[in-house]
């Protein structure tokens, strides 16, 4: 089912994402679209290891999921998650918005004197609305079953194998340690060359750096403590909400 759900999310994410570059941006590279395919493969083949990982060590999963498609009573509703969902993209979107201003104030020289974005665009038509939304609903999708409940399984089985209680539950602080490897994964999965706060470190330009001061990289510490102590479900609609806003 997991890996249904990322591969569906995958193969439309790359093509509607495929339909937008050739309609509103004609000229973008592919290779992000091909290195994305190559990431999303190798997590959805360990998605069974995950599985029994997340089995084994009691980590939330997707209970809401499971229950729905397998005709079984929920846990909590829908509703419910929604709500949540929307409410938390709301927060997190207020607090990016306070941190990247009180940022730039004390670090003018991060504000950019060159505009970000040099591709040709065409006016915004219902094709690019729908392409916006749908990629949206499958990247929440797919990179939550992917980063989070994937990578905080295998990041927390590895810490837990490393100090030698491979069988128990992870503590508080190595899932937290968890957390923060899988959002460093996520930043570095979304780097990209011309982001401009990059080029505002002296001396600094390695890739490994550049995933540091990804928003994404912030983004997947928030939504990994989302899917933790809320649920997979509540991290998609969270996801969902923010790549709309």
């Amino acid at each position: 089912m997991w890996m249904i759900l990322a591969g569906l999310g995958t193969l439309v994410s790359v093509g509607f994402d495929f339909i937008r570059m050739r309609q509103f941006a004609p000229g973008t590279d592919l290779s992000v679209s091909v290195e994305f395919i190559i990431i999303s493969a190798v997590l959805i083949a360990l998605i069974p290891v995950a599985v029994k990982i997340n089995h084994k060590l009691d980590l939330p999963g997707g209970p809401l999921i499971t229950a729905t498609l397998g005709r079984e009573p929920q846990p909590y509703r829908w509703r419910d998650v929604v709500l949540g969902g929307v409410l938390w993209a709301v927060i997190l979107m207020i607090i990016a918005l306070v941190g990247t201003g009180l940022f730039l104030y004390f670090f003018p020289s991060f504000i950019p004197k060159h505009p970000i974005n040099k591709t040709p665009i065409v006016k915004p038509s219902e094709l690019w609305l729908l392409c916006g939304v749908v990629i949206a609903a499958s990247a929440g999708v797919q990179e939550e079953i992917l980063f989070r409940f994937v990578l905080i399984g295998l990041f927390s089985r590895t810490l837990m194998t490393i100090k030698g209680n491979a069988e128990q539950r992870p503590s508080r602080g190595l899932l937290w340690l968890a957390t923060i490897m899988q959002a460093y994964c996520f930043g570095m999965a979304h780097v990209r060359p011309d982001f401009y706060l990059a080029r505002g470190i002296a001396g600094v330009g390695e890739f490994a750096i550049h995933a540091l001061i990804q928003p994404q990289t912030w983004t997947g510490i928030f939504l990994g403590w989302l899917y933790l102590s809320r649920g997979l479900e509540t991290a998609m609609v969270t996801h969902i909400f923010l790549d709309l806003l």
